[in-house]
C-alpha cells in the first residue's frame, strides 16, 4: 500500500520490495560502547522470504560472534489470509496449508525457528551452547553443573549428545537434536 503509505506519513519517496543495499550493511553495534550490553541488542530477521535459510543461517552464527539476540518474524505476504502454519508439527506442512516463499522449504522455517531459539538462550545465558536434555533435566543435575560453564569444544558429547553451538552456521540437513536417541 505504498500510496496510503506515503499519503498518511507524509515520507518523500516510498520503496515497495527488499532493498538490497541495506543487506551489505553493517548495524551499529558500537551502541554496545555507549552503555548498553550486547546481550540486551536484538537483530530483527525476516525468514521465509527473499534471503535463503543458509544467508539467514551466516547472519544468525555472526549475531553469535557478536553476542546479540535475534528477533525472527516469519513473511507472510499481506493479502495471505489462511495462517495455518502449525509449530507443532512434528511431519511438516506443505505449501497449500501456509505461505512459504519459493526460497524456503517448511523444513528451512522449522531448523531457522529451531535455530534461533537455542541461540537466543545461548546469548541470555553466556554459554557457548544449548543442551534440550540438560534444559528439560534429562542430565543428573551434578553432571549438567560440571559442562555447565564449558566450552563447546570442552565437554564430551557422549553424555550431552545434544549439544547444539550458535558459533557455526547449521546446514539444513545436520541431524537435529530431538531426533537423537538417548538411552
Amino acid at each position: 500500500m505504498p500510496i496510503h503509505c506515503k499519503e498518511y506519513t507524509g515520507c518523500d519517496d516510498v520503496i515497495v520490495g527488499q532493498i538490497y543495499e541495506a543487506e551489505k550493511l553493517i548495524p551499529a553495534y558500537d551502541l554496545v560502547d555507549v552503555g548498553y550490553m550486547s546481550k540486551e541488542i536484538s537483530v530483527f530477521m525476516l525468514y521465509n522470504h527473499e534471503l535463503t535459510y543458509d544467508e539467514l543461517e551466516s547472519k544468525r552464527a555472526l549475531c553469535f560472534e557478536w553476542g546479540v539476540q535475534i528477533t525472527d518474524c516469519r513473511f507472510r505476504p499481506l493479502d495471505d489470509i489462511c495462517n495455518g502454519y502449525n509449530p507443532a508439527k512434528r511431519n511438516g506442512q506443505s505449501g497449500e496449508e501456509y505461505f512459504i516463499h519459493s526460497n524456503w522449504t517448511d523444513k528451512g522455517i522449522r531448523k531457522f525457528r529451531r535455530n534461533v531459539r537455542r541461540h537466543n538462550i545461548c546469548v541470555r545465558h553466556d554459554v557457548d551452547y544449548h543442551s534440550s536434555l540438560m534444559e528439560r533435566k534429562k542430565i543428573p543435575r551434578d553432571v549438567a553443573k560440571k559442562y555447565r560453564k564449558q566450552s563447546y569444544d570442552e565437554i564430551d558429547k557422549k553424555i550431552i549428545p545434544d549439544a547444539w553451538t550458535s558459533k557455526v552456521v547449521h546446514d539444513i540437513n545436520e541431524q537435529d537434536f530431538f531426533k537423537i536417541k538417548t538411552n
